[in-house]
């Protein structure tokens, strides 16, 4: 009678190679799984009180049996991943000998670090790169959808679901706005669109409906300017390597001018409230930076530029107070919550790199930035040799999704958010793809 270990590898793990189920590789059931496992705005996530649930209990079975697999470790690129997860697994340790807790929820979301090596474990193909893209739109989508629901039916986040993190409320200027988790995941995919419809791949009616399904709810229901950034960065990338056309932006801005103007028409508040929100991208000529992190700063009367003030000065707040002490100082304040301008329990700074380092101290912001600027520069390179090859839309898309993610990372804690997710999917693909780039330049 076979033993527990072999029934597991025979009947679970061992279908996750190269076969297919109805042509699905099933190798990308792990990967899928994770991502869904992200998504507390997907309706499992009605289990997910304090971000855990049997669903993402499994997600963290793959997590850990993708990493002590793993096979590939005499790659560079992996082992500036490896050290990374190390000083994270330094402030865990640093957590549970100085304050006593073994849980906290950024040590949690940390744990998305090791997706790195799901995804080099599941990726062979250039076919699963896009099939795992079109599931995060598909996913994405079902999110935009629970989205819509919450902003019909607000009452419904004022109760319980609240609590379990399905979404947040909140009212500016008789307006409502909703912030749900995959919020983030959405733009991705958003930028994603922009990024095929302006590099003149082929589009379809979908991808169309897609776009704008995603813009309303990132930018009307949520109304985030930060994601309008993305934007400038898509067009920048295909500046750089030639592929952009005046037609192809009048194709992107068109559309969005006749919603603004249909805006304007029927609903005269929204449209007076939404660009009042975006109007801050022509103040910005009186922004004091220097006074906000010397908290010079008179905070509520700033109010056209005080969501940037207010970032700056929680981090310069969080660096005067905190790491009096060497462990704290070496390996961070993880599991450390503290209150600042009325906001109670902050538990990290929204400014990421600063976030880095007050959760995982010099140790792990030191890292953090070894690992930072390595998988730059092979982005970079991927995009160099990608030049007039069939891999050359992926090398832009992953280009604008890191670059985009490292300005998002200033305004929001991408880099110990769900967002980790799309961090080392960036990577990894990229190591692949760096592989791939290789073999053509050699046959070249």
């Amino acid at each position: 009678m076979p033993g527990l270990s072999s029934t597991i590898k025979n009947n679970f793990i061992r279908p996750l190679g190269d076969a297919k189920t109805f042509g699905f590789p099933r190798r990308l059931i792990a990967p899928f799984f994770i991502l869904l496992a992200a998504f507390n705005i997907i309706p499992i996530g009605l289990l997910s009180y304090y971000n855990l649930d049997p669903f993402k209990i499994v997600s963290l079975f793959f997590l850990f049996y993708a990493f002590i697999t793993f096979k590939e470790w005499r790659n560079k690129n992996v082992l500036f991943q490896a050290l990374f997860i190390i000083a994270i697994l330094c402030s865990y340790v640093n957590m549970v000998i100085m304050r006593g807790k073994v849980f906290d929820w950024t040590s949690y979301y940390c744990l998305y670090y090791l997706y790195f090596f799901v995804i080099m474990s599941s990726v062979r193909e250039t076919d699963d790169i896009y099939l795992y893209i079109r599931f995060l739109l598909i996913v994405c989508f079902l999110a935009t959808l629970v989205h819509i629901f919450f902003y019909i039916n607000p009452w419904i986040l004022e109760g319980t679901l609240t609590d379990i993190r399905m979404g947040s409320l909140r009212t500016d200027v008789d307006e409502t706005r909703i912030f749900i988790p995959g919020s983030g995941f959405i733009a991705i995919g958003f930028l994603y669109l922009v990024t095929k419809i302006l590099y003149r791949k082929r589009i379809n009616v979908v991808d169309i409906f897609l776009l704008a399904f995603f813009s309303f709810s990132i930018f009307f229901i949520s109304s985030i300017r930060t994601y309008l950034l993305g934007v400038v960065v898509v067009v920048f990338v295909l500046f750089l390597v030639k592929k952009i056309s005046f037609k192809a932006i009048l194709a992107l801005l068109v559309p969005a001018i006749v919603l603004i103007g249909i805006l304007y028409l029927f609903n005269d508040s929204a449209y007076n409230y939404i660009v009042s929100r975006f109007d801050i991208f022509f103040k910005l000529g009186d922004f004091k930076p220097v006074d906000a992190f010397n908290l010079n700063i008179d905070y509520g009367g700033e109010l056209d530029l005080g969501t940037v003030y207010w970032r700056i000065m929680e981090s310069a707040y969080v660096l005067q107070v905190f790491f009096k002490d060497l462990p704290s100082f070496l390996f961070g304040q993880i599991g450390v919550l503290y209150d600042f301008l009325g906001v109670e329990e902050n538990a990290a700074p929204h400014i990421s790199l600063v976030g880095v380092y007050f959760l995982f101290g010099l140790v792990g912001l030191i890292t953090f930035l070894t690992f930072l600027v390595n998988f730059t520069v092979l982005i970079i390179k991927n995009l160099r040799l990608s030049k007039k090859t069939d891999l050359e839309f992926l090398a832009i898309v992953f280009t604008v999704i890191w670059f985009t993610l490292f300005i998002f990372s200033f305004f929001g804690g991408i880099y110990y958010s769900e967002l980790i997710l799309m961090i080392t999917f960036t990577s990894a693909c990229s190591v692949f793809l760096n592989k791939k780039l290789k073999l053509i330049t050699k046959r070249a």
